[in-house]
């Protein structure tokens, strides 16, 4: 009665393993929207700025369920001598990976400048909430454009990693950050320029560790930096990436956990085949 409880439990603690074991290299469950989104727009020839909060934001969010990716579009929106039209979109990963990300991009901008001198649009664009995947995490970012000819343009930006999961301190002139919570990790680009089509420029930080405040411990993300038009200037199809993705779990680690099920079954071979042994006749 005994043995073949010991033997049920040990045979429960198999399968219960090998469910963990499938559940650890399963797809992974995307979160619903993680927190609130802010937009600033700055037109530094004119001092003109235009902030979208999340209260205005959080309206224009829709879901892609199949992607897991919340986007946001705003159109048409005047600000000084810029029109603007872009996406804001953002995925929350939590176990993010390198082929499964979180992130926060700008997409698919088109910005004009229609004033009659070289004039600075500056963006600011923040989102907080984002669940801390397995540390240590890398940072990376990407950029690509398509400027119109005759007018040629530039575009530059920073990535910050917040772990006080709050919005930056921006400038009332610039529009830009001038501060940030303790901790943040920051992640300049190399900046695109030219005229027609800008292959993308990549980079990637070095891995870091990071715990996030909050309950549950969370984190904020931020993309900022400006683009540089001339007069009459137009750029298509502007894209800001930000990602930040964790650590796989340890192969020796899966290894361990895939081994425990091939030792309970091990465990009720013997036992069985010592019960058969014992209960058998002594040959003369």
């Amino acid at each position: 009665m005994f043995a073949s409880i010991r033997q049920s439990t040990m045979f429960a603690i198999s399968c219960a393993t090998m469910a963990t074991m499938m559940s650890v290299g399963g797809p992974q469950a995307r979160a619903a929207f993680p927190g609130t989104g802010e937009l600033i727009l700055t037109d530094t020839g004119t001092s003109t700025q235009v902030i979208i909060p999340n209260s205005a934001l959080s309206s224009l969010w829709t879901l892609n369920v199949p992607t897991g990716v919340w986007s946001a579009t705003i159109s048409s929106l005047t600000v000084g001598n810029f029109s603007f039209t872009g996406t804001v979109a953002q995925s929350n990963a939590p176990g993010g990976t390198a082929a499964n990300p979180t992130q926060i991009t700008l997409q698919n901008a088109t910005i004009n400048n229609n004033g009659s001198s070289t004039d600075t649009l500056n963006m600011t664009i923040s989102v907080t909430g984002y669940s801390i995947p397995p540390s240590p995490v890398t940072m990376a970012n990407s950029m690509s454009a398509t400027f119109k000819v005759p007018n040629s343009g530039s575009s530059l930006m920073t990535s910050a990693l917040d772990p006080t999961d709050a919005f930056p301190t921006v400038s009332g002139t610039t529009g830009l950050p001038t501060a940030f919570g303790a901790g943040t990790n920051m992640l300049a680009s190399s900046g695109i320029g030219g005229v027609g089509a800008v292959n993308p420029a990549n980079n990637s930080g070095a891995a870091f560790a990071f715990t996030g405040t909050g309950t549950p411990p969370s984190y904020s993300l931020t993309e900022y930096g400006s683009t540089t038009l001339l007069a009459g200037g137009e750029v298509d199809s502007l894209a800001w990436n930000t990602y930040v993705y964790g650590t796989p779990a340890p192969s020796s680690a899966l290894l361990a956990v895939a081994g425990m099920p091939v030792f309970g079954l091990m465990w009720m071979v013997r036992r069985r085949r010592s019960m058969v042994n014992g209960a058998a006749p002594a040959i003369a």
